[in-house]
């Protein structure tokens, strides 16, 4: 349970420090997703990854509107390639 309470603590205090951007994003899910491991029962840790995941599809969201404001040609990446491709390098 440590472990676990451990890995919430650093999603928070990352979050806390760089905010939710590209770079951040991956990080923080990472750290959410390793307490989920730990303690696959403890609500909290579920709660906090699926909160920073609905976050981290309304920033791809905003983002990827404001690319299509911009005429970016990268604005027709669909929002789970640009999220989870991160996953890839990640995986276990």
């Amino acid at each position: 349970m440590l472990s676990c309470r451990c890995y919430c603590k650093l999603g928070e205090w990352y979050e806390g420090l760089h905010g939710i951007n590209e770079t951040s994003i991956p990080q923080i899910i990472e750290y959410y997703e390793d307490a989920t491991k730990h303690n696959s029962s403890w609500y909290k840790a579920w709660h906090r990854f699926a909160y920073l995941n609905y976050e981290a599809v309304l920033f791809y969201k905003q983002q990827r509107l404001n690319a299509v404001d911009s005429n970016d040609p990268t604005a027709n990446d669909s929002p789970a390639e640009v999220c989870c491709s991160w996953r890839g390098s990640h995986a276990s």
